[in-house]
């Protein structure tokens, strides 16, 4: 019999911007579409600007509502930034989608049972976007963080003058 989470379903928690907990399944959820526009709005506006925090920007600058994480109390000044958007853009709940085993995502797959591999099934629920602009927004974040990750690696070592001794001759 499939678990819980391969058979697409949620275990819980908060719903995330532009859901709601089915009141007659609470493992399912239902587009808020009071909510879904913005979540559509955030994914075209990534996509246009390419950059997270540009994005961030332009959505804090339209005032688009955005839901405290867990760990935030106070809802009233949560705003969008880098990290809550990267969030939302990569949560395959917007795509109808669930990953499961999330935490053996980094671990060799053939090492593992059949009911621990990491893997991605079809949620019990429906996208809010579709899927091919939900990994078009994967691709670009995956493209910015090598890119990243390139800048940070390959950047030359800056020498600053007092770190080279310079002023030590003039005292």
């Amino acid at each position: 019999f499939p678990s819980h989470d391969m058979r697409g379903l949620r275990n819980g928690g908060v719903a995330p911007l532009g859901f709601k907990v089915n009141p007659d399944n609470k493992s399912v959820l239902v587009i808020d579409e009071s909510e879904a526009g913005h979540v559509r709005n955030i994914f075209d506006l990534f996509l246009i600007e390419g950059s997270l925090y540009r994005a961030a920007a332009k959505l804090r600058e339209q005032k688009v509502p955005c839901r405290p994480s867990d760990n935030e109390k106070n809802e009233r000044n949560q705003s969008w930034n880098v990290q809550n958007l990267a969030s939302v853009l990569r949560s395959y709940h917007y795509a109808g989608l669930r990953e499961v085993n999330k935490q053996n995502k980094s671990k060799p797959q053939a090492d593992l049972a059949p009911h621990e591999k990491y893997q991605v099934v079809k949620a019990a629920w429906s996208g809010i976007v579709p899927e091919a602009t939900f990994f078009a927004v994967q691709k670009v974040l995956d493209d910015n963080q090598k890119l990243e990750r390139v800048r940070r690696n390959g950047s030359a070592k800056r020498n600053f003058l007092q770190s080279l001794g310079v002023y030590r001759d003039w005292e």
